[in-house]
């Protein structure tokens, strides 16, 4: 599986910058130390690996800088606006008409439907103490509207509902998940995702985000797979076998 997954990857690099071009000349003046040492070739290596390649896989501070100055919204001045609509409980008067929520399975839905999904789920009547624990608010420097943060829940399931039924006493610790929020000229919501899980070990909601971890973990899970924790399905585990078969039939190493 591995051997199939690393022969689609291809090496992008990246346009060279001031930056990279320093690195570079530096990295040139290292090797021609590294060349006049007794162990030239191990060390030239070592700092051609470090320092030459780094643009290709790293944005340096100076370069996230250039490439949201002059955006409408500071970062500061974003991560206001999303801490001020997550304390709203989502407010529909601070999305724009054009709003579209997003999760992993779920939406896109427009304003109206989020906002009449939203209100019926009622989280905080099974979960009174849920702590959201928005963290780590950081500008997009791809698309600089945009603000991303993390969330890791904590919530007591000490309430009764609808959909989690009666109240259990369980603890329930989400899996972190990747939040966002983009923002228009006026300052209105106009996209916001939730729930995408960024480690599915972690916690006891199944890997799963949102709502869909919330129930699971308090034993309600909604009964459909995408509520449910993942599971591979035959063709998957086929070609998972076919991928460790052809690893398995790949050159050998030499022991010397």
């Amino acid at each position: 599986m591995a051997a199939l997954v690393l022969a689609g990857m291809t090496r992008v690099s990246a346009p060279p910058t001031a930056a990279s071009s320093r690195r570079a000349a530096g990295s040139r003046r290292s090797l021609a130390v590294a060349a006049a040492s007794p162990t030239s070739s191990s060390t030239a290596t070592q700092v051609e690996a470090a320092g030459a390649g780094d643009a290709a896989f790293f944005l340096d501070d100076a370069q996230i800088r250039a490439m949201t100055e002059g955006s409408r919204w500071s970062e500061a001045e974003l991560t206001g606006k999303a801490k001020d609509f997550i304390r709203s409980g989502f407010s529909a008067g601070m999305m724009a008409d054009s709003f579209e929520f997003m999760g992993p399975v779920v939406g896109p839905l427009s304003k109206g439907a989020f906002t009449a999904a939203f209100g019926s789920f009622r989280v905080e009547d099974a979960f009174p103490d849920l702590a959201q624990n928005c963290h780590h608010f950081r500008q997009d420097p791809f698309a600089p509207d945009r603000v991303w943060y993390t969330s890791a829940a904590r919530a007591t399931h000490t309430g009764k509902s609808a959909l989690a039924g009666e109240p259990t006493g369980r603890v329930v610790e989400a899996t972190p998940q990747t939040c966002s929020l983009t923002f228009d000229g006026e300052g209105m919501v106009t996209k916001f995702t939730i729930g995408y899980p960024m480690d599915r070990s972690v916690g006891n909601t199944g890997g799963l985000g949102g709502l869909y971890g919330l129930l699971y973990a308090v034993g309600r899970g909604l009964p459909f797979p995408e509520a449910q924790p993942f599971q591979p399905t035959l063709r998957y585990k086929l070609f998972q076998w076919i991928g460790q078969l052809a690893a398995g039939m790949g050159p050998k190493k030499s022991d010397s």
